[in-house]
């Protein structure tokens, strides 16, 4: 039985933070059944809820505020999306629902939002990964206990062959090792 849509805070609902979109999962060879099967199984239980809505209501509702309509590729992951979308095992912080993939139109958008979540807003980790077809994203993790929050950035801009005086240092040698 398909959950009922329903808005976390006033522009993120249920579905914005569950719902992959079909062409995503297609770029990772998936067929169209196989993506049918994926998303009705992609259901959070009732703590990845609570994170799904404070993800909403101190990333993505500031953040929309500032900024506008974003687009979401991914946030909650159950253990197969995950698994299908090359996750990292039982380290991804979309199996909780405490993570958010943004995409973003171009490099200045991005550093924007990059710039806007580090100095408003509390995280665990802040990174730019790249896709298939140089595609932009910004990974973002919020975790439910403040305390728990690593502060780990990685802007990755020098990859586009672009830098910035301000933008923070990488602390690690690789973003992807740690999602």
């Amino acid at each position: 039985m398909k959950r009922k849509n329903f808005m976390f805070t006033t522009h993120f609902s249920y579905n914005d933070l569950t719902q992959v979109p079909a062409e995503v999962l297609a770029a990772y060879g998936h067929n169209a059944a196989t993506i049918e099967k994926l998303m009705s199984s992609n259901t959070p239980d009732s703590l990845q809820m609570v994170a799904l809505e404070n993800l909403s209501k101190r990333l993505l509702e500031p953040l929309y505020n500032e900024f506008g309509p974003l687009q979401i590729e991914t946030a909650f992951r159950s253990q197969a999306l995950n698994e299908a979308m090359h996750g990292l095992g039982g380290l991804s912080r979309h199996l909780s629902g405490e993570a958010v993939d943004l995409l973003f139109a171009n490099l200045d958008t991005g550093r924007a939002y990059y710039r806007y979540i580090l100095r408003h807003g509390g995280f665990d980790q802040l990174m730019f990964q790249y896709r298939r077809g140089r595609c932009m994203r910004l990974h973002c993790s919020l975790m439910l206990d403040d305390r728990e929050n690593r502060h780990q950035s990685f802007p990755n801009y020098a990859l586009y062959g672009e830098s910035s005086a301000d933008d923070e240092v990488c602390h690690q040698k690789s973003c992807h090792d740690t999602l």
